[in-house]
């Protein structure tokens, strides 16, 4: 997560080249193995939150990353933030086709999906899990599990 692009935290990949090991020294604003992880067409607005950012890779090379994301809600920080996953390519880059795995229907606009992480199960298939609050009395509050399927629409 990255607290200098556009705005509040937005995910970023950061990289070295092989072999370097990271002795070409430490990864800052300006440098160019610093990246927005999000295709433009994907990327959050300058006043939606986008932190905790966790990646995993499918057998095939294509990656996925997670984040908690404020988009499309009402505020702009953790307190209503949902889960949102993005696939990328096999280098990790070019993130899109941005769905969101615990739904609105779950979590209540006072609601939120926090801590969350994913596992791709094979090609196809990927596991998410997360830390919900309902925001709703009647539906209980705890660590919530879903497993689906990829889709790019």
């Amino acid at each position: 997560e990255d607290n200098g692009i556009e705005g509040n935290f937005k995910p970023v990949t950061i990289r070295t080249t092989l072999g370097d090991n990271w002795s070409s020294g430490t990864v800052d604003a300006g440098s160019s193995n610093r990246a927005r992880a999000l295709v433009p067409a994907s990327r959050l607005a300058s006043s939606a939150y986008g932190g905790a950012p966790y990646l995993d890779q499918f057998p095939n090379g294509e990656t996925l990353i997670s984040i908690q994301s404020s988009q499309c809600r009402e505020g702009d920080g953790l307190e209503q933030a949902l889960m949102r996953v993005y696939i990328g390519d096999n280098q990790a880059t070019d993130f899109s086709f941005a769905s969101t795995p615990f739904t609105t229907e779950l979590i209540k606009p006072t609601g939120n999906a926090l801590w969350s992480s994913l596992i791709a199960l094979d090609d196809a298939t990927v596991m998410a899990t997360s830390s919900i609050n309902t925001g709703d009395d009647s539906t209980p509050n705890g660590v919530y599990i879903v497993k689906g399927s990829v889709t790019r629409n």
